[in-house]
């Protein structure tokens, strides 16, 4: 059993999950929210923090004098209830983090890409001077522990995403041509898995508003480039269309006219299509993930236990490393003190002497020196202290 290493860090989620795209798009912060987070909320209140934006959650890591106040903010800022905002509180907060960086609580377990995600986040914390030595040691095992899992079990952590879950449906409608309109980092992701299967025979076709972008992406596979103000008026050429674009407002109307045998993914957060003709099946993030999990858990569900071990084992990493601080900060407050004492006093105080001795023989466990302090009966403001 781990013991607790700081009760005060929170985690605070607000789980996407069962949202449907319309509610997602309504939760999303906007840039200036995320910013008044870093430069408002966190210092009135005297945290530290990050916060994790994906398609799926909204997650905060805090933790400080006034956390409380913290939480309330959280919950009457951003227009959420405790019925709809999970609560974690200590080790239990860390466990659910490094679980959430080592992809297995993703609609895809095992998503590979969560990592990148979240390390983005810990960064702006770190610019924004948020961070506290507990969080950079918690995001620094996370990032270790993701690894960990990955490289264990490279079958189920190898890079599962949506991108990939896309690119396997499209393995399994089997078309002829494909229409990838967006390639920004997650429209370059479903063509790199699409060019890597083998078994998706199809001509890909790229659209995007930057023409430079979408030349060069389409140079690097080997694909069309489709001018982007002409896309809608050739999608009836395409039996699928990917919708990868990061837009306000949605680009695909019932009007534009689309093959009868077309498939759309939608992987726009928020959507990309307002409306289709009638028999054109939409896949947005939620369902891609949905058919893509009822072949991938079944293959991941032995691994799991693996995995938990590895979790439990960072756990214990971290707990060392608390224990180590606090031992560190509990040595120079007596140092501090005996140096006090020898300047008031002019002699060494047996406080200092123990301290001496820790400095002298820095291999030595101090929790070993601390006892052996107290079993010769040291002075009392040792014994004090350790009270």
């Amino acid at each position: 059993m781990v013991e607790v290493i700081d009760q005060q860090i929170r985690l605070f989620e607000h789980s996407f999950k069962n949202a449907n795209v319309e509610t997602r798009t309504e939760l999303a912060l906007s840039e200036e929210e995320v910013k008044a987070f870093y430069t408002k909320d966190l210092r009135e209140t005297k945290c530290a923090g990050l916060l994790v934006q994906t398609c799926n959650r909204r997650l905060f890591l805090v933790h400080g004098e006034q956390v409380d106040l913290l939480q309330q903010r959280i919950q009457s800022v951003l227009n959420t209830v405790s019925e709809t905002m999970e609560v974690k509180h200590g080790n239990d907060a860390m466990r659910y983090f490094l679980r959430v960086m080592s992809g297995m609580e993703s609609q895809i377990y095992g998503d590979a890409e969560i990592a990148g995600q979240v390390r983005k986040s810990f960064f702006q914390a770190k610019e924004y001077g948020c961070v506290s030595g507990l969080l950079e040691k918690v995001a620094t095992l996370g990032i270790h522990t993701s690894r960990t899992v990955k490289r264990i079990d490279p079958f189920t952590f190898r890079s599962h995403s949506v991108s990939l879950a896309t690119a396997q449906l499209l393995k399994i409608q089997s078309p002829k041509n494909i229409l990838i309109v967006g390639t920004g980092e997650i429209g370059k992701r479903v063509i790199h898995h699409v060019s890597r299967l083998e078994e998706i025979k199809a001509e890909v076709s790229v659209a995007n508003r930057t023409l430079e972008k979408a030349e060069e992406v389409a140079e690097r596979y080997g694909c069309e480039m489709v001018p982007f103000i002409t896309w809608e008026q050739n999608a009836s050429s395409y039996d699928a269309i990917v919708l990868a674009l990061h837009s306000t407002a949605p680009v695909l109307a019932k009007e534009v006219v689309l093959h009868p045998d077309c498939h759309i993914y939608d992987l726009g957060i928020p959507s990309n299509v307002q409306s289709v003709q009638e028999g054109i099946p939409v896949m947005n993030v939620d369902s891609i993930s949905e058919a893509y999990n009822i072949i991938h858990n079944a293959q991941v569900a032995m691994s799991q236990r693996d995995h938990d071990y590895i979790i439990e084992a960072a756990m214990e990493a971290l707990q060392r490393w608390s224990k180590a601080r606090r031992a560190k900060d509990l040595v120079d407050g007596i140092g501090m003190q005996s140096e006090y004492d020898e300047m008031l006093h002019g002699n060494s105080s047996l406080a200092h002497v123990f301290f001496s001795k820790v400095k002298a023989e820095p291999q030595v466990c101090v929790a070993k020196l601390w006892l052996d302090a107290l079993a010769q009966n040291l002075d009392e403001d040792i014994q004090s202290a350790a009270l």
